[in-house]
C-alpha cells in the first residue's frame, strides 16, 4: 500500500501504465519495434526479478550500459521497483571510464547487453518496492574539473520536481516525443512527462540525430509533435512535419533561431537541478534569446561572489533553492562549494532584463557547453597529458553566433601529431568531449602572476598556424563547387579547396547538417560526409549514387488501389460509381478550336491517361503504355435542346478492358460551349482534377505545360518494389497489431428492409466555417481531417449504442514531392477505428485517431485490400471523406455545372465539401434502408457534436459532455417520450379501490379457482382477520412477508392480508429448488412464511427457515367474526418484492411500492375498460410480475378473477374451452403462447395483452383488441404498450408509446438524449419505479441514475435497446447483451427471428448461434402448421437479410421449449437432441463434371481441401482479388462465371447453378403478395425499370433478364423455335419459384410480350393454372409488320444521328434474331385475360431516315384484329406515346392500375 511518503514520481509511473495497458509506450529500432506499457512493465519486473534473486543491499547503485532502447527504459524502471538507484551510461563510453565509476559508486552490477539476455530469461517479479520521495533514484556522472567524472545524487523527491515541459505538454495535449538525447543525460528524464501522459516515446538512433536531413525525415514520416534539439541543430533544422508542435532547445545559447511552424521553448537547467531552471517561449528571433523566469516550484536569487543579491539588471551568478540535487557523490567538498550560502550555485552568470526574464552571459568557471553536453575543460586536459610526448595541455572553449567548440593546445615533441592525439581522445572520452581544432604550440602565454594567460589563446581561423592545410586545389565539375561553399560558409573559412578535409578544418557533426542543408539538389546523406570527408571524395561518391529509376516497358502491374477498384468495377459492370465526370460552361471569350488544342497538349503532358487495361495469361489485370498513340480532340456541333436531351447521358459506364479510360467532349450550342471530361477512377483521382484544370489552363492561355516525369505507371512499379522490402513487412505487422482482432458494425439499423437497393443524397451547411475548423484542429494539434473525421467516428458510435466505431476513409496517398504532377490513382483507403469510454476527453480521441490515422498512411503499403481479406469485418460500407483542402474546380476560364450524381455504392457516406469558407456535409445512402428524414437528422447530429468539439471550453472536457442535440431538438425529444396524464387519488391504495368494491358489490364472485369460489365480501373479510393476525406478530409497513401457496383464492387473501397490514408480499414457487427458496428467504429477512402444511412437508422449508416463523393458512381459523375492517397500507409503503435473475447468479429482490403499483393498475383497468361482473383470467405464475396484469385489475372493478390451474394453464386447447365457455373477457399471456393461441383459436376475448419477448406475429379475430406490452419489472410491469392494427403489416411490431404519467427516454451510452431514429437503450422515468435493488445499493446506483437532463430524476436503465420509428412509437430492437458479433458482423438474433416468423407456415422461432470447432454459425428452429417441413424458409431469408444473417441450417422442432415464465428456453435449444440432425462441417463431393472441374480449379488455386462443393468459399480464404483470378482459370476451362458470380454466390454449387440463371426476384420474394414474372426479352432493364418499381409496390416481381444476356449461353443451337425458348423459361420458374406458388400474371414489352403471351399458355397446360398477360405494343406475327432499316451513311453524323444509326442496328439486330425464333406456326390460341397497351406513335423519333407511319399503323392494326381473334378476352388500351417511350415512368401508374384491376 502507498504511504503518505511513497515516491509520487513511482506512483504516477505505476499508474500510467495500469491505465495505458495497450497502448503503445516505447518506439525504437528505427521505428521498427512498437513496445506496449504492459510489455515494458513486464520488461521492467524481469528487471526487478533479476535484481531479487541477486540479492544486492537495498539502495544499491545498479549501472546500466545500454543503446537507447526500450531495455534502457525496462532496466531504469526495474532497478527502482527493486529499491535501487540508477547509473545510466552510454555504450559508446570507453572501457576505462565505466571503469571509473562503477568502482566510485562500488556498483555491484552493470547491466550490458549479456545481462540483459540473461534478464529477458528471468520470470517478472509479482510485486515491488515503492521508495519514499528522499531515497536515491540515481547517479549522474558529469565531467569533473579533476580530469575524473562525478556523480550527481538525485532522490525521488527532485526527480519529481515538477518541469513547464509538463505545462507546454498538456496546453498542446501532445503525446509523441521523438527522445534525441541519451539516457545518461538529464535531459533523457523528460521522457516520462510523456509516460505520465500515456504517450509515445520515440527513441531516435544516434545516427540520425547527427544526419540533420535524416533527423527531419525522421520526425516527419512518425508524426512526433515533441522533441529536444540543440541550439546548434537548431540552426540548420527545417520542419518537414505539421505534426511537430513543440521543440524545446537548452544546454548552449540560442540565438537568432525562431520557427513559427511549433513553438521553441528556449530551457535553462543542469543535472544538480533535474532540469528544473528556467523557461522561455521564444517569440521572435533575438540576438541572445533569454532563458526565461524559473517556475514557481523553485525560488531563485542572482548573486554577487559575497552571496549578496545584485540590483535588478545587473550580473551575478544564477542561484537556486528547492528540492534539487542532494549533492556530488563521496565528495562533500564540492557539495560543501555547490550549496555556499544554503543556494545551489549554477557557476553561470546571467542578469535580469526589466520584465522579469533572465539572459544568459557566460559561465563563470572555465566549464563550456558542446552540442547541449557540459564539458570540464580540465577532464579532457587530463586525459591529453597522457598520451606520450605530450608536455602540457590547455583545452578552452569557443563559442560563435551559432556553435560551439573546443580548442586544445598542447605542448609536444616532434612526432607527436594531432591524429596521434585525437585517436586516443576517442578512446577514452565520448565524441562530444574531444576538441574539434588542436593548436601545437611551443609554449603558452603566462600571466604576471606566472599563471598561464588563457585569455591570450585565441581562437583559431583559416590564418592559425596550428591548423595544417593541403595545397589549394580549385573545384573541377559543379558539384565540387557546391561543396566547397557549403564548406566555406558552414565552417566560416576562405578559400576551401577540394582536397581539404571537413574535419580537420573543424567540422562537426552539427556542420555536417548545415553541409547537407546548404546543398539541397545533390543526394548528400550525412555518412557520405563523415565517410568521405573531402569535396572531391564527396562528390565523386554523388556521381556514383545510384538514382532509382525505371525502364520503359510495355505493360505494368497495377497498384494495389487499382486492383482494388478493378475488383469492385469487376463485380458492378455497367454501374458509374467510379466515373469521375465534370460539365463545364466555358466562357464566352474561350475560342473551341484553342480549347480543343489545349485538351491535345493536356493528354501529351500526361500520356498516362491513355493506358489501357487488360488481363494476361495468368489471370492478373495489367495496364498497357498507350504513350504513342495520338489524341485528337474534336468540337460536336448541336443544338440546346439536343445538349439538354444529351446531358443526363454524358456519364456512361466504361468497359475496363475495351474502352479508353478517360472521354472528352466539347459541346458547342449556337448559346454555350461546354467542355465534358470524365475519367475512370482507375487512373484518376481527386488531386489529379487539380493538377489537369490548371494545366488545361495553361495549355489555352500558351504558357508551356511540363510533361509530367512521374507518372502512375512508376506510381505502380515503385509500390511493387517496396512490397519486396522490410517496409513492406513492417506495414503488414503494424496493421495485424492495430486491426486484426477488431469485430464491429457502425451501420447504424435500417429502417427498412428493401432488397432493391436504391440511392438518396442529402447536403446540409454546417454550422461551423472552414476558418472556426482550422482554429479548433490547430488548438488540438490535429488536422482538419483528423478532427471532421474523428467526429464521424464517434458519431457512429452514438448511433450505433457502442463506444468504438469502424469505417473506412481517404487519403491522397502523395507522400513525396515527386508525386506532385502525377496525374494518376493515388488516393488510398484506409481504416479507421475509434475507441474511448466515459472519462474520454474530447483532445485524447483526436489525439488517438490523429496517432492512428498517421499510422495507417505511413504503413498503407499494406493495401486496403489486404486489411479486408486480414480481417472481414472491415470494409468501406461506411465512408468518411474530408474534402476541405480541394480547391474550387471553377477559374476565369468555365465554371463548373452539375450533372446527376452518382452513389458511391456505398450504404452511408459522409463527405465534407468546402465552397470558399463555408463547410458542406454531403451525405449519400441506400435509400432502401434509410429515410430521408433518418439521414437528416443524422446530419444534424454530426453537426451538433462538431459544434461540441470545435466550442469545448475546456481542452480536458470529456466526451461524454459534448451535446448532441440542441436545447430545441431535446425539448422535442422530451415531449415526444411523455405519456397522457391521468389523474386519481394519490393517497388511495389497492386496498381501498377492492374494499370499495367489497362494501359495493359484496356477493359479486370475486375469485373462482379449480376448487371453489369466494364472494368480494368474504375475501375481504378474511383478508381482514389474516391482517390482524400479522400485525400481532409485528409486521407492518415495508415488513416482508413470503406467500409459497397453490393456485387457489388462498393465495388473494394472504396478499390482501399483508396489504392491509402494511407489510409487503414476496411470493415464492413451492417447485423452484430449496436452495434458491432459501436463499430468498433469508436475503429478504423474511418475517413470516405463508404456506401449506403439505407444502411445508414437500420444501422441507423447516429446514432453511425457522418453524415458528411459518404461518399455515390450512391451519388458520377464518370463522372467527372480523370486528373492523384493517387497513395499514400507505402510498409511499412497499407492496411487494419479487425476485428475477441476476448477473452474479444469484436472484435479485425488486421492491416496488403501492403508489407505483396503483399508477400501473389504473391506467390499466381503463385500457382494458373493465366492467363489473366480467369474468377475466389469470394465467401466468404468481411469482412473476407480470401477474398484476391479470391479479388485481379485475378485484378493483367488481369483476370476477379466474384463477386458472397448472394444469389447464399448459394445455392451450382446454384453456381455450375455458375462456369459451367462462365468457372469459381477456387476460395477459405471454407473448410465445399468446402467438400460438393466435394462430391456433379463434379467441373469444375481448381483448388479449402480450409481453415478456418481441412479438413477431399475429392473427388477431375481428372482434378482439391486441395489445402488444412491454416493461421491466424495475417499472412496475408495463412501461409501454401498443394496440395492434389487424390489417396491418409490420417489418418491428412496436411497444408503443409510453404508459400514462411516465416519461420513457432513449439514451445513449453515457446517458445523453439521441435523436429520434437512433438506436440506444430504454430508461424510464415516473411513478412506476421501483425504489431498487434490495440490499444490492451498489447495483441499484448503476441502475437508477440521475437523469442530468431533467435535473432532480431518476431514471431507470432497462438495458433494452430501442428507437423511436417514424409514428412517434418506440420499436424494441433487442438486449444490449443478446446481441451476437458474428464473422465481424453486429446481428440481432431478434431481427432474424422477426422475419423468420413472418414466413407462411411458421407458427414461431428462435435462432442461436452454433459453435463448431472454430467455426460459428446461426441456427434457425422453428415450429409450423400441422409440423410441415418448410424448405422454403431458407429463400425468403435469403431474398430478405443480408447473407450474414441468413441461418446456415433450419430445424423443424415439434414444439418450441419454453422456461416456467412462459420465454423461449435457448438452453433447450441446444441440446444434443434436437442438435443431432445439425450437419455443418460436412463436406459435400462434387456431384457432376463441372462441380468436379470448379472444384479442382479451387482446390489448387486456395491450396486447400477441407471443403466441399457447399462451402463458403470466403471463409476459405476467397479474396475479391483472388476471384478475379479464379474467375479467369474457370473460364479457361469453359466454365462461364462472372467475378460477381462468384462473390455473391460464395459456394462451388451455388456458382455453377448461378451460371445457369437467367431471373431473379426484383425486391425479394413476399408470399402475401401476388406473383408477376416479366419477361424483358429485347428490352433492357433501365427502360423497363420504372414498370418494375411500380410493380413491386403491389407484387412480387420475377424478372427473366433480357434475351441477349443468356441466348448464346443457353440457346445455342441451329433450329431454334420460340417454344424452345418458353419451354426453357417454364422449367426454370418450376424450379426457381417455391412450391405451390401461382403466377397471377405474365408481362412483357415487345417481343418479350410475345413470349409472356406463350408462357401463359404453357403455364396454363403445365398447372391448370390461367394466369393473367399483359402485353405493352407486342404483335402475332412480328415478320408481317417490321422490316429491317437501312442504315444511313452520314460522313460526320451529329450526336443526335449517331444515335439514330446506333438505334437502327440494334433494331436489326433484334429483329433478325426474332425472325429466327420464328415458330412453325402462329401464336396460340388463349382464354386467359389478356391485358394490351398499344404505343400510338409510330415514328419511332428517328431523325436520319423517314417510316412510312400510315402503312405501318395499317399492318399493326391487322396484327392487333388477328390477336383479338386468339385471345378472345383481350382488353386494349392506347397509349399516346412511341414503342419505346410508352414505358417512361408518366405511364407506369395507368398499367398498374389496370393491372391490379384484373389480379
Amino acid at each position: 500500500m502507498p504511504q503518505p511518503n511513497t515516491a509520487r514520481f513511482i506512483l504516477r509511473l505505476l499508474d500510467s501504465f495500469k491505465t495505458n495497458e495497450d497502448k503503445i509506450a516505447v518506439v525504437d529500432q528505427n521505428g521498427q519495434r512498437q513496445t506496449t506499457y504492459k510489455e515494458l512493465f513486464t520488461m521492467a519486473c524481469r528487471v526487478e526479478g533479476y535484481l531479487q534473486q541477486k540479492s544486492y543491499p537495498p539502495h544499491s547503485f545498479i549501472s546500466i550500459c545500454l543503446p537507447s532502447s526500450m531495455e534502457y527504459v525496462a532496466a531504469e524502471i526495474g532497478i527502482w521497483l527493486a529499491g535501487h538507484a540508477i547509473v545510466p551510461m552510454g555504450d559508446k563510453y570507453p572501457k576505462e571510464r565505466i571503469d571509473y565509476i562503477m568502482h566510485h559508486c562500488e556498483s555491484p552490477l552493470l547491466i550490458n547487453d549479456d545481462v540483459m539476455q540473461a534478464i529477458m530469461k528471468t520470470e517478472p517479479a509479482k510485486s515491488y518496492v515503492l521508495p519514499n520521495e528522499e531515497d536515491i533514484n540515481a547517479l549522474f556522472y558529469t565531467s569533473g574539473s579533476t580530469g575524473a567524472p562525478k556523480g550527481v545524487i538525485h532522490n525521488f523527491r527532485s526527480l519529481s520536481l515538477p518541469i513547464p515541459l509538463e505545462k507546454f505538454l498538456a496546453e498542446q495535449d501532445l503525446h509523441v516525443m521523438g527522445a534525441t538525447m541519451p539516457f545518461f543525460f538529464i535531459a533523457s528524464r523528460t521522457i516520462f512527462c510523456i509516460f505520465f501522459r500515456g504517450g509515445h516515446v520515440y527513441l531516435v538512433e544516434p545516427e540520425i540525430v547527427k544526419d540533420i536531413h535524416l533527423l527531419e525525415n525522421y520526425l516527419a514520416l512518425h508524426h512526433i509533435e515533441f522533441t529536444f534539439l540543440t541550439p546548434s541543430v537548431l540552426a540548420n533544422f527545417q520542419s518537414k512535419s505539421s505534426d511537430l508542435k513543440l521543440v524545446m532547445s537548452a544546454a548552449e545559447r540560442l540565438s537568432n533561431i525562431y520557427f513559427k511552424d511549433f513553438k521553441l521553448i528556449n530551457h535553462y537547467g543542469q543535472t544538480e537541478t533535474c532540469g528544473a531552471g528556467a523557461s522561455f517561449v521564444v517569440d521572435k528571433p533575438y540576438d541572445i534569446t533569454p532563458i526565461g523566469k524559473p517556475g514557481y516550484h523553485v525560488k531563485y536569487c542572482i548573486m554577487d561572489e559575497d552571496g549578496n543579491e545584485v540590483p535588478q539588471g545587473e550580473e551575478g551568478e544564477f542561484c537556486l533553492k528547492g528540492n534539487l540535487t542532494v549533492g556530488y557523490y563521496k565528495d562533500p567538498i564540492s557539495t560543501e562549494k555547490l550549496y555556499k550560502y544554503g543556494w545551489l550555485h549554477t557557476g553561470d552568470i546571467v542578469r535580469e532584463l526589466p520584465d522579469g526574464n533572465l539572459v544568459y552571459v557566460e559561465r563563470k568557471d572555465l566549464m563550456v557547453k558542446i552540442n547541449g553536453q557540459r564539458v570540464e575543460p580540465g577532464e579532457v586536459e587530463t586525459i591529453i597529458k597522457q598520451v606520450n610526448g605530450v608536455k602540457n595541455a590547455i583545452v578552452k572553449g569557443f563559442s560563435t553566433k551559432d556553435r560551439q567548440f573546443l580548442c586544445a593546445y598542447y605542448i609536444a615533441n616532434d612526432n607527436i601529431s594531432e591524429e596521434t592525439i585525437r585517436e586516443y581522445l576517442h578512446s577514452k572520452l565520448p565524441a562530444y568531449m574531444v576538441p574539434a581544432y588542436y593548436v601545437k604550440m611551443d609554449s603558452f602565454p603566462l600571466l604576471p602572476s606566472g599563471k598561464t594567460d588563457r585569455k591570450a589563446l585565441l581562437a583559431p581561423s583559416g590564418k592559425t598556424k596550428g591548423i595544417v592545410r593541403p595545397p589549394y586545389a580549385e573545384p573541377t565539375n559543379t558539384v565540387e563547387c557546391q561543396l566547397c561553399e557549403a564548406f566555406e560558409k558552414a565552417l566560416s573559412l576562405d578559400h576551401v579547396g577540394i582536397d581539404d578535409d571537413f574535419f580537420e578544418l573543424g567540422g562537426d557533426s552539427i556542420r555536417v547538417m548545415e553541409v547537407q542543408t546548404l546543398c539541397p539538389e545533390l543526394t548528400l546523406s550525412s555518412q557520405m560526409i563523415y565517410t568521405n570527408r573531402t569535396p572531391k571524395k564527396i562528390a565523386n561518391a554523388c556521381a556514383h549514387t545510384e538514382q532509382v529509376s525505371y525502364a520503359l516497358q510495355k505493360d505494368y502491374p497495377l497498384s494495389q488501389t487499382q486492383l482494388g477498384i478493378y475488383v469492385e468495377c469487376m463485380s458492378r459492370q455497367g454501374e458509374v460509381v467510379y466515373n469521375n465526370g465534370m460539365l463545364f460552361r466555358m466562357n464566352p471569350a474561350v475560342d473551341e478550336d484553342q480549347l480543343s488544342r489545349a485538351c491535345e497538349t493536356v493528354v501529351e503532358a500526361h500520356p498516362y491517361i491513355k493506358t489501357r487495361l487488360f488481363v494476361d495469361s495468368q489471370g492478373n489485370p495489367r495496364q498497357l503504355r498507350n504513350d504513342d498513340e495520338i489524341y485528337h480532340q474534336s468540337v460536336e456541333t448541336l443544338t440546346q435542346q439536343a445538349f439538354e436531351k444529351l446531358k443526363p447521358e454524358l456519364i456512361r459506364p466504361f468497359d475496363l478492358l475495351n474502352d479508353r479510360l478517360f472521354r472528352f467532349r466539347i459541346l458547342k450550342t449556337p448559346e454555350v460551349l461546354y467542355l465534358f471530361i470524365d475519367f475512370h477512377h482507375i487512373i484518376f483521382d481527386g488531386m489529379s482534377f487539380n493538377i489537369f484544370l490548371q494545366d488545361l489552363k495553361d495549355a489555352y492561355e500558351q504558357l508551356p505545360v511540363k510533361k509530367e516525369e512521374f507518372t502512375g505507371f512508376e506510381v505502380a512499379l515503385e509500390e511493387g518494389s517496396l512490397r519486396k522490402t522490410d517496409a513492406y513487412t513492417s506495414a503488414q505487422k503494424w496493421y495485424k497489431e492495430q486491426f486484426e482482432t477488431i469485430k464491429v458494425s457502425s451501420l447504424p439499423m435500417p429502417e427498412k428492409q428493401d432488397s432493391h437497393i436504391t440511392y438518396g443524397q442529402e447536403y446540409l451547411e454546417l454550422s461551423v466555417d472552414y476558418n472556426q475548423l482550422q482554429d479548433a484542429a490547430e488548438y488540438f494539434g490535429v488536422t482538419p481531417n483528423v478532427l471532421t473525421t474523428t467526429v464521424f467516428g464517434y458519431l457512429l458510435g452514438v448511433n450505433t449504442h457502442a463506444q468504438e466505431s469502424l469505417f473506412a476513409t481517404i487519403f491522397s496517398g502523395r507522400q513525396n514531392l515527386k508525386t506532385q504532377r502525377t496525374v494518376a490513382m493515388l488516393v488510398k483507403t484506409l481504416p479507421v477505428y475509434t475507441k474511448w469510454d466515459q472519462n474520454t476527453t474530447v483532445r485524447e480521441l483526436l489525439q488517438t485517431t490523429k496517432q492512428q490515422l498517421m499510422g495507417s498512411m505511413s504503413n498503407s503499403l499494406f493495401s486496403f485490400a489486404e486489411v479486408k481479406a486480414m480481417n472481414n469485418a472491415i470494409n468501406s460500407h461506411i465512408l468518411f471523406a474530408y474534402q476541405g483542402d480541394l480547391m474550387s474546380s471553377d477559374n476565369d476560364l468555365f465554371t463548373y455545372q452539375p450533372l446527376m450524381e452518382n452513389a458511391t455504392g456505398e450504404e452511408l457516406a459522409f463527405e465534407i465539401l468546402r465552397s470558399n469558407t463555408k463547410l458542406i456535409l454531403h451525405t449519400e445512402y441506400h435509400s432502401n434502408q434509410y429515410t430521408q428524414s433518418f439521414i437528416r437528422r443524422l446530419m444534424q447530429c454530426y453537426n451538433a457534436i462538431l459544434e461540441g468539439f470545435l466550442y469545448s471550453e475546456s481542452e480536458d472536457i470529456h466526451l461524454r459532455e459534448l451535446p448532441i442535440l440542441t436545447d430545441d431538438e431535446q425539448q422535442a425529444i422530451l415531449a415526444l417520450g411523455t405519456g397522457d396524464q391521468l389523474d386519481y387519488d394519490r393517497s388511495e391504495t389497492i386496498v381501498d379501490l377492492f374494499h370499495r368494491q367489497a362494501t359495493l358489490r359484496p356477493d359479486n364472485i370475486a375469485v373462482v379457482d379449480e376448487v371453489s369460489e369466494i364472494t368480494y365480501a368474504e375475501l375481504d373479510r378474511r383478508s381482514d382477520l389474516l391482517a390482524t393476525a400479522l400485525r400481532k406478530a409485528d409486521v407492518s409497513t415495508d415488513t416482508f412477508v413470503a406467500i409459497m401457496l397453490p393456485r387457489r383464492k388462498e393465495f388473494l387473501i394472504a396478499v390482501f392480508a399483508v396489504f392491509k397490514a402494511g407489510g409487503a408480499y414476496i411470493p415464492l414457487d413451492s417447485d423452484l429448488p430449496k436452495e434458491r427458496l432459501a436463499y430468498m428467504l433469508d436475503d429478504s429477512e423474511a418475517h413470516i412464511l405463508i404456506t401449506t402444511s403439505t407444502l411445508l412437508k414437500d420444501c422441507q422449508t423447516e429446514q432453511y427457515y425457522p418453524r415458528e416463523k411459518h404461518l399455515l393458512i390450512d391451519d388458520f381459523d377464518f370463522n372467527e367474526p372480523s370486528d373492523h375492517p384493517i387497513n395499514y397500507a400507505q402510498p409511499s409503503g412497499l407492496a411487494y418484492m419479487i425476485y428475477t435473475s441476476g448477473t452474479t447468479g444469484k436472484p435479485k429482490g425488486v421492491t416496488i411500492t403501492h403508489e407505483a403499483m396503483m399508477n400501473f393498475i389504473i391506467w390499466l383497468k381503463k385500457t382494458e375498460e373493465l366492467q363489473a361482473g366480467e369474468q377475466c383470467a389469470i394465467h401466468t405464475n404468481f411469482v412473476f410480475d407480470g401477474s398484476l396484469f391479470d391479479l388485481y385489475p379485475p378485484l378493483i372493478s367488481g369483476a370476477t378473477l379466474h384463477v386458472l390451474s397448472s394444469s389447464l394453464r399448459m394445455d392451450l386447447h382446454s384453456m381455450y374451452r375455458y375462456f369459451k365457455d367462462h365468457h372469459i373477457v381477456g387476460l395477459l399471456l405471454t407473448t410465445q403462447i399468446g402467438m400460438m393461441m393466435m394462430n391456433d383459436y379463434e379467441l373469444p376475448l375481448r381483448f388479449l395483452m402480450v409481453g415478456g419477448e418481441k412479438l413477431t406475429t399475429f392473427r388477431v379475430p375481428s372482434a378482439m383488441k391486441l395489445y402488444n406490452c412491454y416493461g421491466p419489472t424495475e417499472f412496475s410491469v408495463c412501461s409501454t404498450f401498443y394496440q395492434i392494427d389487424s390489417q396491418r403489416q409490420y417489418n418491428n411490431i412496436p411497444i408503443g408509446r409510453p404508459a400514462p404519467n411516465t416519461l420513457s427516454v432513449i439514451v445513449d451510452n453515457v446517458g445523453r438524449l439521441v435523436p429520434r431514429g437512433t438506436v440506444g437503450e430504454l430508461c424510464l422515468i415516473g411513478r412506476q419505479m421501483s425504489r431498487g435493488y434490495w440490499k444490492q445499493d451498489e447495483l441499484t446506483k448503476d441502475f437508477f441514475v440521475d437523469c442530468y437532463f431533467l435535473n432532480g430524476q431518476k431514471m431507470y436503465r432497462t438495458g433494452d435497446l430501442v428507437r423511436w420509428n417514424e409514428e412517434n412509437l418506440l420499436e424494441y430492437i433487442g438486449r444490449i447483451d443478446n446481441q451476437v458479433k458474428l464473422h465481424g458482423y453486429r446481428i440481432e438474433l431478434a431481427e432474424i427471428e422477426s422475419r423468420m416468423s413472418h414466413c407462411p407456415g411458421v407458427v414461431s422461432a428462435a435462432v442461436d448461434v452454433v459453435k463448431q470447432g472454430n467455426i460459428e454459425f446461426i441456427v434457425g428452429y422453428y415450429t409450423s402448421e400441422d409440423n410441415k417441413e418448410l424448405p422454403a424458409i431458407q429463400e425468403t431469408l435469403i431474398a430478405e437479410l443480408p447473407n450474414y444473417m441468413v441461418p446456415s441450417q433450419l430445424i423443424r422442432i415439434d414444439e418450441m421449449p419454453l422456461t416456467p415464465n412462459g420465454k423461449i428456453d435457448k438452453k433447450a435449444l441446444l441440446s444434443d437432441e434436437l442438435m443431432s440432425g445439425f450437419n455443418i462441417g460436412e463436406h459435400i463431393l462434387p456431384a457432376n463434371e463441372n462441380e468436379k472441374k470448379l472444384f479442382k480449379i479451387v482446390k489448387e488455386f486456395l491450396e486447400r481441401k477441407d471443403f466441399g462443393v457447399t462451402d463458403d468459399l470466403s471463409l476459405l480464404g476467397l479474396t475479391s482479388l483472388s476471384a478475379i483470378k479464379l474467375a479467369e482459370l474457370a473460364n479457361r476451362e469453359g466454365l462461364n462465371i462472372k467475378v460477381n458470380d462468384i462473390l455473391r454466390c460464395k459456394s462451388i454449387r451455388e456458382i455453377l447453378i448461378n451460371e445457369q440463371s437467367i431471373g431473379k426476384w426484383e425486391n425479394g420474394y413476399d408470399a402475401s403478395k401476388p406473383v408477376i414474372v416479366l419477361i424483358q426479352g429485347f428490352t433492357y432493364y433501365k427502360k423497363l425499370e420504372p414498370l418494375i418499381s411500380k410493380l413491386c409496390k403491389h407484387y412480387s416481381v420475377f424478372v427473366i433478364e433480357p434475351f441477349d444476356d443468356h441466348y448464346e449461353a443457353i440457346f445455342n443451337e441451329e433450329k431454334l423455335s420460340s417454344r424452345h425458348v418458353v419451354k426453357f423459361y417454364i422449367d426454370y420458374l418450376d424450379a426457381c419459384l417455391p412450391s405451390n406458388v401461382s403466377v397471377e400474371m405474365f408481362i412483357g414489352h415487345s417481343f418479350g410480350g410475345e413470349l409472356a403471351y406463350r408462357c401463359a399458355v404453357r403455364w396454363h397446360k403445365k398447372t391448370g393454372a390461367m394466369p393473367k398477360v399483359c402485353m405493352l405494343d407486342s404483335f402475332a406475327h412480328v415478320a408481317n409488320i417490321a422490316k429491317e432499316m437501312p442504315i444511313p451513311v452520314i460522313e460526320s453524323p451529329t450526336p443526335d444521328e449517331a444515335a439514330d444509326i446506333e438505334e437502327i442496328k440494334e433494331w436489326n439486330r433484334h429483329l433478325r434474331q426474332m425472325q429466327a425464333l420464328k415458330d412453325d406456326r402462329d401464336l396460340p390460341t388463349y382464354e386467359g385475360d389478356v391485358l394490351y397497351f398499344k404505343a400510338e406513335d409510330l415514328s419511332m423519333q428517328l431523325k436520319t431516315i423517314q417510316i412510312d407511319v400510315q402503312a405501318l399503323a395499317q399492318k399493326k392494326q391487322a396484327d392487333l384484329n388477328s390477336l383479338s381473334t386468339l385471345a378472345p378476352h383481350i382488353s386494349i388500351y392506347p397509349v399516346a406515346a412511341g414503342h419505346l417511350t410508352m414505358l417512361d415512368k408518366q405511364f407506369c401508374n395507368d398499367y398498374l392500375s389496370k393491372i391490379d384491376n384484373i389480379v
